[in-house]
């Protein structure tokens, strides 16, 4: 319905043989090439574990939580994205090599999915360790990789209203009430459609994954990062689709994408108004001076710790 082909195949990304197997297969299907990787793989730790659920959404400190945290969120979600990068790097740079013969522009492109919680406080310690780590993984690969004609950024969504955060909102809205700042999640979230609507867009546009295209950090400890909800606003990009389509099927009808974390307009009606007397909590509502999508917090200001949590969480 949306048009191309997928091909599912089946992967346990904590298996290295199993993701060898992949993309030997991959390599078999294509003739030896790779366009494109996105590490998106994740293990939530709380999966089949109601305890660690229930810590986590307590907020138990790291020593209230099994070691088991670490090593699901680190296995798959971190030393995954190498092992993957790894077995695909011959056969993107393949595709790299075929682009220089054919005298195109184009490059390949190599991505992971991480967070604002590579810079604030998110979820638990591990969480965030695995995310910086993350971000550094995609700064070292372009060391190596970008000389040789592949690019390698960090994806930044915000909050991705999947089948999870849905279910929490539902059975433990406080949990996402520390992200939103106690915010309706279906005004400051994002679907899942719209992180790929933007990879697609730097995939197809090698020119937009440099800092020069005006959706990637500068260099530095939070360079090569494009933020999903910012990238989608410079490029015209919206969430959602128009009824009848897959996109309006499955997430909604078509609108503007929402507010970047580290914007007003995310901060401004949560924790910020909050913050404010009553009598001024206007001035952070959604459309007021103080809830403004275009000012944006460095994000080393939001590496100084997470904003305070609702009264009510």
């Amino acid at each position: 319905k949306s048009g191309g082909q997928g091909i599912a195949l089946p992967c346990d990304h904590g298996d290295d043989k199993q993701v060898e197997a992949l993309f030997q297969e991959v390599a078999k299907r294509t003739g030896g090439h790779l366009d494109i990787l996105v590490n998106n793989a994740f293990k939530d730790p709380s999966l089949g574990n109601p305890e660690v659920d229930r810590k986590l959404t307590e907020g138990a400190k790291f020593y209230e939580l099994p070691l088991s945290v670490w090593d699901d969120m680190h296995t798959v979600g971190l030393r995954s994205h190498y092992v993957a990068s790894y077995y695909a790097a011959p056969l993107l740079l393949a595709a790299a090599h075929k682009e220089a013969v054919a005298g195109s522009a184009w490059r390949p492109f190599l991505c992971a999915t991480s967070s604002f919680g590579a810079v604030s406080y998110l979820f638990t310690t591990a969480y965030g360790v695995g995310k910086a780590a993350s971000d550094r993984l995609m700064r070292d690969l372009q060391v190596e990789l970008g000389p040789q004609g592949i690019d390698c950024l960090s994806i930044w969504p915000g909050l991705v209203l999947t089948e999870k955060i849905e279910e929490l909102y539902k059975t433990n809205p406080s949990r996402i009430n520390r992200i939103t700042g106690g915010q309706d999640p279906r005004r400051v979230g994002e679907s899942p459609l719209l992180t790929g609507r933007v990879i697609a867009r730097l995939a197809e546009d090698p020119g937009l994954r440099s800092p020069k295209g005006g959706i990637v950090t500068g260099e530095g400890l939070t360079g090569r990062v494009s933020i999903v909800a910012e990238a989608a606003k410079e490029l015209g990009i919206r969430d959602g689709g128009v009824p009848g389509s897959v996109g309006g099927d499955l997430y909604g009808e078509d609108r503007v994408a929402a507010p970047s974390i580290r914007s007003l307009g995310f901060l401004g009606p949560g924790p910020l108004r909050q913050a404010l007397p009553e009598g001024l909590q206007w001035l952070a509502e959604p459309g007021g001076p103080l809830a403004n999508d275009s000012v944006r917090l460095p994000l080393e200001f939001m590496a100084q710790g997470p904003p305070p949590a609702p009264k009510d969480a």
